[in-house]
């Protein structure tokens, strides 16, 4: 059984102030293949118009790895830009023909594709942020512990709602409806599951991280978020930790575009504050 994480002083409050300038930027949207197959190695790109030099929020959906599309979050990326954060929402190819390991390995060329065309997009690539939901998640940490993206290429990781970190024993956390979902992901060989385990590989010198956690998801169990923070700090690193009052999984996603969202907030100060 896994340790369940009680926050008493989160480092947000609902009153804390958007960072986002009064005058929200207009916001201009083009799609990119960052691969050969133009549905599933591709991205939509948001950028805040006439913006220089602004972080890039790269959004990596949830779906239990086998469903999601980035057609379905054009509205977070949109609210992202009108924040002056450019955001990327990428689509990758979905298992079980692409297992998690080579959806890692599709996220690294999105963002390399990120990098090569920063100058010419506006962004820093230096400024360049995971933001993953639910399996989105584990795929942006497997990314960077495995190496498919290097370290010093991430600036932060924000981890919402995650499932998979440590799939080997995280599992037994599920509700037994949803055991199999790990299944197409990594494989049916559950001995093997111990090779994606993330927690055995973090390391003090890990981006910056912001774990996420709504008080009301019952579908992503609360005690895989709070393992993946405490590991994180005990390695040494800088990581934070939130739990959103009457969110649940699906609906904290959604309501992130909602004008003064807490949560969203929370995501921008994270974004525009970290160095």
């Amino acid at each position: 059984m896994l340790p369940l994480l009680t926050m008493a002083t989160p480092f947000w409050a609902s009153g804390d102030p958007s960072p986002c300038p009064a005058a929200a930027y207009r916001v201009d949207v083009s799609t990119h293949a960052y691969g050969a197959d133009g549905e599933f190695e591709a991205l939509d790109l948001y950028l805040p118009h006439g913006a220089t030099r602004v972080p890039v929020a790269v959004y990596v959906h949830g779906g239990a790895w086998v469903s999601g599309d980035k057609s379905q979050y054009a509205a977070l990326g949109e609210a992202f830009a009108r924040c002056g954060i450019a955001a990327a929402i990428v689509n990758y190819p979905l298992a079980p023909d692409t297992p998690a390991a080579q959806q890692a390995h599709e996220l690294g060329a999105a963002v390399r594709w990120l990098q090569d065309n920063a100058a010419q997009s506006g962004y820093d690539a230096a400024r360049l942020y995971f933001v993953g939901h639910s399996a989105g998640a584990q795929l942006a940490w497997f990314a960077i512990v495995s190496g498919v993206v290097p370290r010093t290429r991430v600036a932060g990781v924000v981890a919402i709602g995650a499932v998979g970190i440590d799939p080997s024993r995280d599992v037994s956390a599920l509700e037994p409806r949803y055991r199999a979902i790990y299944d197409p992901a990594f494989g049916s060989d559950r001995s093997q599951w111990k090779n994606f385990d993330i927690g055995q590989r973090l390391r003090a010198g890990e981006p910056p991280s912001l774990v996420i956690h709504g008080q009301d998801d019952d579908m992503a169990p609360e005690a895989i978020s709070a393992e993946l923070y405490e590991q994180l700090k005990a390695a040494g690193n800088q990581v934070e930790y939130v739990q959103p009052p009457a969110r649940g999984h699906w609906d904290l996603i959604e309501r992130l575009t909602e004008s003064g969202d807490a949560t969203m907030i929370a995501i921008e100060r994270f974004i525009l504050s970290v160095r």
